[in-house]
């Protein structure tokens, strides 16, 4: 048991340190765009808008992955377990957990049905079979489109492993449970915040990109029309993705402090405990055998970081 609760600490470390690192370096490339185009001299309307909106997504995002980065390196290797007594309150814990990732889906049907369709689109316009060549040159402000509902689509995702992993390691009885919901909640939060500074980067820039719209040369105003019900669609899916995100990240602070009044004080693994009295009447082979083995297990479970 202890060696499949410090394989599922390893694991769980590993997916939100993961996530956290990218979330960091994303954030620090997005404020780095935003100040490479605020320093590109541009005559276009809204350009002042769409450089601090990016600027400030990427500081948003680049700043709790940076924390969450270093606060879930010194988790998940502490081999102690939680003194957590099963009932109705756990119960009730592991039922929310397990409920907020399929509520969540449900409410954020707008953006998968909106992500469903891009992907359409992107097959039927052979996006995936020109993407290498100069031509996907002509997608990049698509992308710069896509980028609210593209940060609010990971937010769910990392809304789903967050509470996934708080399933396994509490009931795996895992210490590491504690921390790394914490980090997860972190995570979604910056997140969120990184969308709702998006959504309103959008509203900014929507009366403009509508204005430009209706100026369009189009006779038949079929074209028009299908650009405003676009635009129109992102902003609606944007703004509603961006509330129920919020309320799901409120939920995930609720689930990382009730794990923490749930859960009794942690246990110390006995695997990795080795005191003297355990080592009385062992011949000299025997214990040297024991220590060694004890070092072992210490270097394998220890993070480089708490070696020196």
């Amino acid at each position: 048991m202890a060696v499949a609760r410090r394989f599922t600490e390893r694991v769980a470390t590993a997916l939100l340190s993961l996530v956290a690192t990218a979330m960091a370096i994303g954030g620090v490339a997005l404020a780095g765009m935003g100040a490479t185009l605020r320093a590109t001299p541009m005559d276009m309307e809204g350009m002042p808008v769409i450089t601090v909106g990016l600027m400030a997504v990427g500081a948003v995002l680049a700043l709790p992955g940076g924390v969450a980065v270093i606060w879930a390196r010194g988790v998940g290797y502490n081999n102690a377990r939680l003194a957590v007594s099963w009932g109705t309150p756990v119960t009730v814990l592991l039922l929310a957990a397990a409920a907020l990732p399929l509520t969540l889906a449900i409410v954020l049907g707008p953006l998968i049905a909106y992500w469903r369709d891009i992907a359409r689109l992107a097959a039927e316009y052979r996006v995936w079979e020109t993407a290498n060549g100069p031509s996907a040159l002509v997608f990049m402000p698509a992308m710069g489109v896509l980028l609210v509902p593209a940060i609010e689509a990971i937010a769910a995702c990392v809304v789903a492993l967050g509470c996934g992993l708080l399933l396994v390691l509490m009931l795996a009885r895992s210490a590491a449970a504690l921390k790394l919901s914490a980090v997860a909640a972190l995570l979604v939060g910056g997140l969120t915040v990184g969308s709702w500074v998006g959504v309103g980067a959008t509203e900014r820039l929507a009366p403009s990109v509508e204005t430009l719209f209706r100026t369009m040369d189009d006779a038949g105003g079929q074209d028009r029309a299908g650009a405003l019900a676009l635009l129109e669609r992102h902003r609606s899916v944007a703004s509603g993705s961006v509330w129920a995100l919020s309320w799901a990240w409120a939920v995930m602070v609720g689930l990382a402090l009730a794990a923490r009044a749930v859960s009794g004080a942690e246990e110390p693994d006995t695997v990795m405990n080795i005191d003297a009295a355990s080592l009385q009447g062992l011949d000299d082979i025997t214990r040297e055998q024991a220590l060694l083995d004890a070092a072992d297990r210490l270097h394998r479970t220890t993070p480089p970081v708490r070696r020196f």
